[in-house]
């Protein structure tokens, strides 16, 4: 019995590795001095030049900080929906951050378009979901590592101390459950971040009905406004707003949010 103990608990050891290394990857360190020099260019008003920088420096590091910068740049440039697109990309890596929220609010108070957007409150599955948009996914799988580590942990000692076999069987089952409501969690926000989302860029675009300029107008959208995409055809994408409304929109009058 100890034996088939033991097997068990270096089979989880083996899954625990797996699991921890499986979530490891290089990150390139961004150029310094490309950055300083950006941020010197935004304190002396030359935006073009200050956000040639950041995109620049982004390349490396994409980090919530650069899109934010980016976005700031875009907005004192008069680019609405470039700067959006730059602070909705900051927030799915920060979403925590109140001044990326707080620029982002009033970039959409400069829409011509107000829209109720998914991440307004209608309903407990929306508290639900902006809850879990509160945190990001490097947060949830950390969470959800740490809970999986704890219940290896307390099950180990189970398994390798057979007096205590059932001693922690209480705490472990409020811990296999929180692990799998936190993987639900994970799962959604994983679902989240790889949607394919895009903002309104030019001032004004009509959205059609299917995917040629010969299609009739479906509705009007101006700069600003976010949506999901949902498939491609040629020069065109199928877009849908948190609304519902469904068209076809030329692509290069829009902007992905990265």
């Amino acid at each position: 019995m100890v034996e088939g103990n033991r097997k068990t608990f270096k089979w989880m050891l083996w899954l625990t590795l797996l699991l921890v290394t499986g979530g490891l990857h290089a990150i390139e360190p961004s150029r310094r001095s490309q950055f300083d020099q950006a941020v010197e260019a935004y304190r002396n008003n030359q935006f073009e030049q200050a956000l040639e920088g950041f995109v620049k420096a982004n390349k490396t590091a994409d980090s919530a900080g650069l899109y934010f910068n980016i976005g700031n740049c875009h907005i004192k440039m008069g680019n609405l929906g470039q700067a959006m697109s730059a602070y909705y990309s900051a927030l799915s890596r920060d979403p925590a951050n109140p001044n990326i929220r707080h620029n982002l609010e009033f970039a959409r108070s400069l829409m011509r378009d107000q829209i109720v957007e998914d991440t307004d409150i209608r309903g407990i599955m929306d508290v639900v979901r902006n809850l879990i948009r509160r945190v990001s996914l490097k947060a949830h799988q950390i969470l959800f590592c740490a809970l999986y580590l704890m219940i290896f942990g307390l099950t180990g000692i189970s398994l390798l101390i057979h007096r205590s076999a059932f001693r922690y069987k209480g705490s472990i089952g409020v811990l296999v459950v929180m692990l799998f409501l936190q993987g639900v969690a994970l799962s959604m926000r994983v679902a989240e971040t790889h949607r394919k989302m895009g903002v309104v860029s030019a001032k004004e675009m009509k959205v059609r009905y299917g995917p040629s300029y010969n299609d009739t107008e479906a509705f009007v959208l101006h700069e600003g406004m976010r949506f999901v995409i949902h498939r491609k055809s040629g020069r065109w994408i199928q877009i849908e707003l948190a609304d519902g409304k469904v068209g076809w929109a030329p692509e290069e009058l829009t902007v992905r949010i990265r």
